[in-house]
């Protein structure tokens, strides 16, 4: 089964090894949009919250693509939003196709432009990553009280994992 965390590396790996991505972050909304150290196009990837559904956990992720653009060039915006899907539909490719979790084959795809700071156009959307929860009670780590051994003050906790 893998954890949030495995699944973060991952995730992020996988965008800093894209050609048309210069930066991948993994913050939520309020720090991302504070950082002002960032190497346009930029992928920012949030875990938003994780459900049970039967066998499996469901991690739900907000993932944003996005680039800055120049306002003398009203129609970049445009190649920005192009750009980015054609990164977002690249990410979808390797979901679909890495072991370890099921994808969620359906999106929605909004598109977003900022001018609060960098001026940034691009793309942002949800994903749902599930694994196969272990379900194995056996598996979970247990502070076991020992009998006092003879001579001992016993009650040594002993920890199994």
């Amino acid at each position: 089964m893998l954890t949030l965390n495995a699944i973060k590396i991952k995730l992020k790996a996988w965008f800093a090894e894209h050609a048309q991505i210069n930066d991948v972050r993994y913050e939520d909304d309020f720090s991302f949009n504070a950082e002002r150290n960032l190497s346009y196009p930029v992928t920012n990837i949030e875990f938003l919250d994780a459900a049970i559904n039967n066998t499996y956990l469901n991690y739900n992720f907000k993932v944003s693509i996005g680039d800055m653009t120049d306002p003398n060039q009203p129609h970049q915006v445009d190649d920005v939003y192009s750009d980015s899907i054609l990164v977002a539909e690249d990410f979808f490719a390797y979901l679909q196709r890495e072991e370890g979790w099921v994808f969620n084959k359906s999106t929605s795809i909004q598109k977003f432009t900022d001018d609060t700071g960098d001026r940034v156009a691009g793309i942002v959307f949800r994903i749902t990553l599930s694994v196969v929860r272990s379900q194995n009670t056996c598996a979970t780590p247990t502070k076991i009280t020992e009998p006092p051994a003879e001579g001992l003050g016993g009650g040594d906790i002993i920890t199994s994992i």
